[in-house]
C-alpha cells in the first residue's frame, strides 16, 4: 500500500530516477563520413527506435547515402568541369545516382524513417478532408453567401 496523504515537500523536490537509454554507437567499419550520418539518423529518432537487429540495414543506409552523395559530386563535375562533355559517362552517372535513390528510398521505409512508412490513413484523410477551394463564411466579402 502507498502512504495515504498528500506529499511532502521533501518527497517533491525528489526527482524521480530516469533510465536514460542510449543511443546505439556507430560500428567500427564505418567510415568517417558514413559514422556522422549514422549519428545524425540516429538522433532524429527516440532512442529507442533502431534496435541490434535493424543496425545492418542502417550500416547499409549509411553507405547508400554517402556513395549517392559521391555520385553527385562526379555528376556536378561531369557537367561543369569539363569542356570535353562526354554523354554517355554522364547518363551512367545519373543511372546509378539513380538506383541509390531507390536503394534509399527502400531502406529508410523499411526502418521506418519516412513520411510514407510513418503514414496514418485515418489522420491522413482528416487532413486532406480539411483542405478546400471553398472560401470559409467568416473570410466571405459580402458578395458571396446568400446569393
Amino acid at each position: 500500500m502507498g502512504k495515504r496523504g498528500r506529499k511532502s515537500s521533501a518527497e517533491l523536490a525528489m526527482a524521480p530516477l530516469i533510465a536514460i537509454e542510449p543511443r546505439p554507437v556507430a560500428p567500427t567499419e564505418l567510415t568517417d563520413e558514413e559514422s556522422a550520418q549514422w549519428e545524425a539518423i540516429v538522433a532524429r529518432m527516440p532512442s529507442k527506435w533502431f534496435t541490434k537487429e535493424t543496425h545492418p540495414l542502417l550500416v547499409q543506409l549509411c553507405r547508400h547515402i554517402i556513395a549517392a552523395r559521391r555520385l553527385a559530386q562526379l555528376i556536378e563535375q561531369a557537367a561543369h568541369g569539363d569542356e570535353d562533355f562526354a554523354v554517355e559517362y554522364y547518363m551512367r552517372l545519373l543511372r546509378a545516382l539513380t538506383g541509390q535513390t531507390a536503394i534509399i528510398a527502400s531502406v529508410s521505409t523499411k526502418l521506418r524513417i519516412t513520411p510514407q512508412s510513418s503514414y496514418d490513413a485515418k489522420v491522413a484523410g482528416t487532413a486532406k478532408g480539411n483542405s478546400s477551394d471553398l472560401t470559409p463564411p467568416w473570410e466571405w466579402d459580402g458578395k458571396r453567401g446568400l446569393e
